[in-house]
C-alpha cells in the first residue's frame, strides 16, 4: 500500500525579512541585513515558475554553490497516487558568492534567476548562518512531514470511531488519506457515506 504523504509547500516571504537590523537571529527568527558584505555569503535568487531545478544546475555548471530545499508531495491523477519531489520554496533557491568579486555577475548568465537586493548590482546577503542551519538539518534532501495514515484497501471492514456514525462498522469503498468512503447499513439499506479519514480505522 502507499502511505499518504501530505507536505505543505512553504512560502519564502523575503519582504517580511527585510527589517534593517544587524544580521543574526532573535530566538528562531532571522532578519535580513541592510547593505552588502564582502566574502562568501548566501543570497536569495528568484526563478521563473517550475525553473528551480534548471537554475540550480545552470548555476552549478557556472561554478556557484547553490542550495535548493526540497519536499515530498502527493500528486493524484486517474485514481493513482504518485509521490514526487518539489521545491520547498517554489520559485526560490539560494546561491553563495563574494559580492566583492566581479565574478559573481556570471550568475546572470544562467538567464533564469534574479538575485534579490536593492538593485541587480547591489544584492542583499541573507543572515549569516541561516542557510548553513538549513543544510545541517538536511533540507537539501526531500522533507516529508505530517505523514498521513496508511491507506485502507477497498473491501476492508472498517470501524467508525467518531461522528454521527460512531461505533458502526462498514465496508471501505475508497480511501485517499484525507477522506474515506464507507458502505454502511442504515435502516436495512446499504448507504455509501464519505467521512473524514481520522474517523475511520480498520476493524
Amino acid at each position: 500500500m502507499i502511505a499518504g504523504i501530505a507536505t505543505s509547500v512553504k512560502t519564502f516571504d523575503l519582504a517580511a525579512m527585510q527589517a534593517p537590523t544587524v544580521a543574526g537571529r532573535a530566538g528562531d527568527d532571522f532578519t535580513l541585513s541592510c547593505g552588502s558584505y564582502s566574502g562568501l555569503r548566501w543570497y536569495c535568487a528568484e526563478t521563473g515558475p517550475g525553473r528551480e531545478s534548471l537554475a540550480h544546475h545552470r548555476l552549478q555548471h557556472l561554478g556557484f554553490a547553490t542550495f535548493l530545499p526540497l519536499c515530498i508531495r502527493e500528486v493524484r491523477h486517474a485514481r493513482k497516487i504518485e509521490v514526487v519531489q518539489r521545491p520547498l520554496f517554489p520559485r526560490y533557491l539560494f546561491i553563495r558568492f563574494d559580492v566583492g568579486a566581479e565574478a559573481w555577475r556570471r550568475a546572470y548568465a544562467a538567464q533564469c534567476v534574479r538575485i534579490h537586493g536593492t538593485t541587480p548590482e547591489r544584492p542583499t546577503a541573507l543572515p549569516a548562518g541561516m542557510v548553513e542551519r538549513w543544510q545541517a538539518e538536511g533540507w537539501d534532501r526531500p522533507i516529508a512531514r505530517d505523514l498521513g495514515p496508511e491507506l485502507i484497501a477497498a473491501g476492508a471492514t472498517v470501524a467508525i470511531g467518531a461522528g454521527p456514525f460512531c461505533d458502526r462498522r462498514g465496508i471501505c469503498l475508497w480511501d485517499d488519506g484525507t477522506r474515506c468512503a464507507v458502505l454502511l447499513s442504515v435502516m436495512g439499506r446499504q448507504v455509501p457515506t464519505t467521512l473524514p479519514r481520522e474517523q475511520v480505522a480498520r476493524a
